[in-house]
């Protein structure tokens, strides 16, 4: 397998993640109007669907997320399985792609599915190739970026509900985004967009709701962070300088983003120590929403695991079990571990596998 496959990834050379109502006017349909606003209204207040976001990792359909993981050996197929989130839901198994190849699983089509997708380095002028596996059996291929890019997949730039593809490259002391919108169903003119400095951590977020903002995350000076994010659509910028200090030092734990019920972003540290798993949430904002330890080291997911629990939650898959956590309610749960690695929408995030210059990863180590 890939060392690189499932780390989150930085531009530097040292490490490079409807229901509807009657409007007539007689008293027995005002009343049915009434009742149906009181439905609609329970409806909003109580449903673990994500507004504006179609639920990570859902290949049943039913709006919660499946485990999902891959198996292989050096130089064979990727085996993709999942783990249906109901007892009716079927199972995910196919077979796509090499263990060489770097993941880019996503909602690459305009379905409420994911797509499985890998990227693949082309030898012959070393471009990046990014192939998905169609209903019908096919593959469908793009060229997009070359081998020393980093590789971004899972964010949706213009809010269509069909993600898009990122590679983002060095440009001096900058950083230089190449963004292809729907990549795969009606490629749009890809987008050039310098923005971060180079040494800070490349991912995307929504701070509105509506789609995804580029993102960096670094630090500023000797002493302060910075936290930065454009829209593409309206050519915003927000900025936060509130976040420690220690979660831009060292290994930098990786910034994840983690949808809440309205859609908008939360952003997740994890930090490690011998034994234990530190989850610290924050707002875009730079408020701290929680910070919780759970036992056992392994791989993160993220994804809306938790059926009555609003927004997403994180899950932590060890050897001995897959805990969640929810950060805002403080919800947890437990399952059975698996066997493969655990793959999400945003964690399978890639490196090309021959990078210049070579990163190196900063993957959860397993448990």
């Amino acid at each position: 397998m890939n060392k690189l496959l499932f780390s989150y990834l930085t531009p530097t050379p040292q490490d490079y993640i409807v229901a509807t109502c009657d409007r007539s006017g007689s008293r027995s349909h005002r009343n049915a109007q009434k009742l149906c606003a009181l439905v609609l209204t329970y409806l909003l207040l109580c449903s673990t669907t994500i507004a504006g976001a179609q639920t990570q990792t859902d290949f049943d359909g039913d709006d919660i997320s499946d485990v999902t993981y891959i198996t292989s050996t050096s130089g064979t197929a990727l085996n993709w399985k999942t783990v249906p989130s109901t007892n009716d839901g079927s199972a995910l198994n196919e077979t796509f792609g090499l263990s060489s190849d770097l993941i880019s699983l996503a909602h690459w089509l305009e379905s409420p599915s994911p797509t499985l997708g890998v990227v693949r380095v082309r030898s012959l002028d070393n471009k990046l190739v990014w192939k998905i596996l169609l209903t019908d059996g096919t593959i469908q291929e793009e060229v997009f970026g070359s081998s020393s890019d980093l590789v971004l997949s899972g964010g949706d730039f213009n809010g269509n509900q069909i993600d898009d593809a990122v590679v983002v490259r060095r440009n001096k002391n900058k950083l230089l985004w190449g963004i292809k919108r729907d990549i795969f169903s009606s490629p749009l003119k890809t987008i050039q967009k310098e923005f971060g400095n180079s040494g800070e951590r490349a991912f995307y977020a929504s701070p509105d709701g509506e789609r995804d903002w580029l993102a960096t995350f670094g630090k500023l000076g000797a002493k302060k962070t910075i936290l930065r994010l454009y829209d593409l659509q309206s050519k915003k910028t927000r900025t936060n300088k509130k976040i420690p200090l220690r979660f831009a030092l060292n290994q930098r734990p990786r910034p994840l983003p983690l949808k809440q019920s309205d859609g908008t972003d939360l952003i997740v540290f994890v930090e490690e120590d011998q034994s234990d798993t530190t989850l610290t949430t924050y707002s875009l904002k730079g408020k701290k929403i929680s910070s919780r330890t759970l036992s056992g080291l392994g791989t993160i997911t993220i994804g809306n695991f938790l059926a009555d629990e609003e927004g997403e939650e994180i899950a932590l898959h060890t050897s001995a079990k897959i805990r969640y956590l929810n950060p805002v309610t403080g919800a947890t749960g437990e399952d059975t571990t698996i066997s493969g690695t655990p793959i999400d929408e945003f964690n399978a995030l890639a490196a090309p596998a021959t990078p210049t210059p070579t990163p190196t990863s900063t993957p959860v180590t397993t448990g």
